[in-house]
């Protein structure tokens, strides 16, 4: 699955609070403020101005301000609760101050009546990716999306990463700002096939225009360093990959979700709809290759109501059977089953 590397990645760039001296201010005991300020810095601490500065506090709504001039920023009238802080600027690795959180959790914590003042946030000029996107015919490829990949050699193993996806403008363009120096993979496809989207007929490729991510060229960037890329997406036959969806009963199961991802990282989603009143589904427009296939019933929670297979398509896949457990159900026996062709 997908999952945002312009925030996995910055978890690199995870920054501590660092406290500058405050001026001493007179206690207004008729006014209680919860307030949020400091500085936006570069990492040699010259203050960054226009940054946009982001309070996520689930469930609250999210406040944002600007860095002025000098890059100082304030956020005031807060509720208490636990948040996470945001600096972003187009150009900048985006940058957290997140506390002692739990795993994805929220620990800049926040009480009634505090200020929580003179915070640095240091953001390091990042690398910029553009290029332009055309398809077979050389013709501008719109709303492609582009996922830059991320390499790593993490405990003498590989590991690959990927951004937030972006999308081509109408000429085919595109400009990803903001990138952590180092090595990435570039890819672009059509979105997911889905309910309500069509196959387009053109295949995922990556630069410089190959299907597979282990034939593809690595790119570094150094910090601030910007390239250049076009990347001319292939064409490819499309397949269909349909079936039923049923519970442990032998009933169908209707609105369950149905993704197909490719089966080896980084394991990008290729289509996703959901079963019929009758159970039954259909993905179109599916590239030959390895893809993982997941089935999970309306209101699944977690692995125990997911249906988990491994499919190779080099033709049309009929009549898979994805056997399910509905929640609530006694036992949770799931599986795929009955794989047959057309």
């Amino acid at each position: 699955m997908v999952h945002s590397l312009a925030r996995v990645l910055c978890s690199t760039f995870l920054l501590t609070g660092m406290l500058r001296a405050a001026p001493q201010q007179t206690a207004h005991p008729t006014s209680v403020i919860t307030r949020v300020s400091g500085w936006t810095t570069t990492p040699d601490r010259a203050p960054l101005a226009g940054v946009e500065v982001v309070l996520a506090c689930p469930p609250q709504p999210v406040r944002r301000t600007l860095s002025d001039d000098q890059g100082r920023f304030e956020l005031s009238g807060l509720p208490a609760a636990n948040c996470r802080l945001i600096a972003r600027k187009d150009g900048f690795v985006e940058a957290s101050l997140n506390g002692d959180p739990a795993p994805g959790g929220y620990g800049l914590k926040i009480r009634d009546g505090e200020s929580r003042d003179g915070l640095e946030v240091q953001l390091a000029r990042g690398s910029i990716l553009s290029g332009r996107i055309v398809d077979d015919q050389g013709a501008p490829a719109a709303g492609v999306r582009i996922h830059p990949v991320r390499r790593e050699i993490v405990d003498g193993r590989e590991r690959l990463t990927p951004a937030t996806y972006f999308t081509t403008q109408p000429g085919g363009t595109f400009r990803y700002a903001g990138l952590p120096p180092g090595d990435y993979y570039l890819g672009a496809g059509p979105a997911p096939v889905g309910d309500t989207t069509e196959a387009s007929g053109l295949a995922f490729t990556y630069f410089p225009g190959v299907s597979a991510i282990a034939k593809a060229t690595l790119i570094t960037l150094k910090a601030g360093e910007a390239r250049d890329l076009d990347i001319a997406l292939r064409r490819a036959p499309a397949f269909e990959v349909s079936g039923q969806v049923i519970d442990v009963s032998g009933n169908p199961v209707a609105d369950a979700s149905v993704t197909l991802t490719f089966a080896e990282p980084p394991q990008f989603i290729r289509g996703s709809v959901h079963s019929q009143a009758d159970g039954r589904f259909m993905l179109k427009g599916v590239q030959a290759g390895d893809y993982g296939l997941d089935v999970a019933p309306k209101g699944a929670r977690g692995i125990a109501n997911v249906a988990r297979l491994r499919i190779t398509v080099d033709g049309d896949i009929s009549n898979l059977i994805a056997r399910v457990t509905v929640p609530g159900a006694p036992s949770p026996q799931h599986q795929l089953v009955a794989i047959g062709r057309k």
